[in-house]
């Protein structure tokens, strides 16, 4: 009879949970076909990602490296490919040029699932993974831990996020990085950790990340004097400081003189605040513009312009209902996750216009998702997500008829 027991507990610790193998089942279908369905290129800043994977300075640990053979005879050149599309279209027409060879397609989604490999067995198989975790001190309850690997899960069929994990840049594997900011969120070490691994990946994406994680853990000090006041008082203060400032704080930081004048942060500083200073994207993106078109591409939006109007109007509804459950209630710990979400966001994209598209953002999706999960049934998330993606599917479709 013991050793009955003492299997069956064996068995349930590497027994595997259906919600998320249905969920991995359904991230690696739907993946597949947005490698057949996206245009071909049609990712942000392809020229020179693409001339960074391929020719740049990778570790030993990088995927990029060990596949590097693989990659480099990929077909880059996208001269051919003109998606017809623009800032102002609610429409768009996707030629046949647009047709990524179906060999390659395949390569990039079997790169795809190999990088998410590791995440996507933690979230299949996740009672080993948190008897793992209490052996190793990260304790949490069996069912925050849960909570946060479905949050995991449903972020990972968004729209949004199936198109950025599927780029051909060191962003897809910074984006797995960072997905795992939200599973050991609270742990200091694996967060320092995280935190240095992603800023040798892409130290400017990076930047975002430590922004986060610095925001989370002052607005967690501040949310234990239990007062909404301050909570939401300094987040405003935040957003209002980026908001007037503007990318001039590029300059101060460069001004800093007890920094080496070498430095990687001084080096970043300097190179955004020359691009900017012609003032050809502080037009292009005007500052009280940049939100929405950080929000519109976090659901899906293409720089061709491709856009998907409905899907926009639904999620701007459903984030502002989201946001008002969340002020009613006396959960601080959802209310700190959104704030630091959305102050993220406003302060870079106010700050910088060059940061307004919603690549260096998407990793914090989880942290909304995880609120989503205190109004919602994870059933209904995710059938809201599925539809998601299959309706952009469709009119990709569409724009290619």
């Amino acid at each position: 009879m013991e050793n009955y027991k003492i299997k069956s507990q064996k068995s349930a610790i590497y027994s595997g949970s259906k919600f998320g193998l249905l969920l991995v089942f359904i991230f690696i279908l739907l993946s597949l076909l947005g490698r057949f369905l996206f245009p071909f290129g049609d990712e942000p800043d392809w020229e020179m990602r693409v001339s960074w994977l391929l020719n740049g300075v990778h570790p030993f640990w990088s995927p990029y490296l060990w596949f590097h053979g693989l990659i480099s005879s990929f077909q880059t050149d996208t001269s051919l490919c003109t998606v017809e599309a623009g800032a102002k279209s609610v429409w768009g027409f996707i030629p046949s040029d647009c047709n990524e060879d179906l060999l390659q397609s395949v390569y990039r989604w079997l790169l795809t699932v190999f990088i998410c490999f590791p995440l996507l067995l933690i979230i299949t198989f996740r009672n080993a993974f948190i008897r793992a975790m209490n052996t190793l001190r990260l304790r949490r309850t069996r069912g925050e831990w849960n909570k946060r690997l479905d949050a995991i899960a449903l972020s990972l069929i968004f729209p949004g996020m199936l198109y950025y994990l599927g780029v051909f840049a060191e962003e897809q594997f910074y984006l797995v990085a960072a997905l795992y900011l939200f599973l050991f969120s609270s742990f200091a070490i694996p967060i320092i950790f995280l935190l240095i691994i992603i800023s040798s990946i892409d130290f400017g994406n990076s930047l975002v990340a430590i922004f986060f994680v610095l925001t989370l853990t002052y607005f967690n000090l501040v949310s234990r004097k239990n007062s909404k006041f301050y909570l939401y008082g300094s987040a405003f203060l935040l957003v209002i400081f980026a908001l007037f400032i503007g990318y001039s704080f590029l300059n101060l930081i460069t001004q800093l003189s007890f920094l080496v004048s070498d430095s990687l942060l001084i080096g970043k500083a300097e190179s955004m605040y020359s691009s900017l200073e012609d003032g050809y994207y502080v037009t292009k993106y005007p500052v009280l513009l940049r939100p929405a078109i950080t929000f519109m591409a976090f659901i899906f939006l293409t720089p061709s312009g491709l856009k998907i109007p409905l899907l926009y109007i639904f999620y701007a509804v459903a984030f502002l209902y989201i946001f008002y459950k969340t002020y009613k209630s006396n959960n601080m710990q959802i209310q700190v996750f959104l704030l630091t979400s959305i102050v993220t966001i406003l302060f870079f994209v106010f700050l910088f216009p060059t940061y307004a598209n919603a690549k260096y953002y998407i990793f914090m999706f989880p942290f909304i998702v995880y609120v989503a999960l205190n109004h919602f049934t994870k059933n209904k998330i995710f059938g809201t997500f599925l539809l998601s993606s299959l309706f952009v599917f469709l009119n990709l479709i569409l724009f290619r008829l």
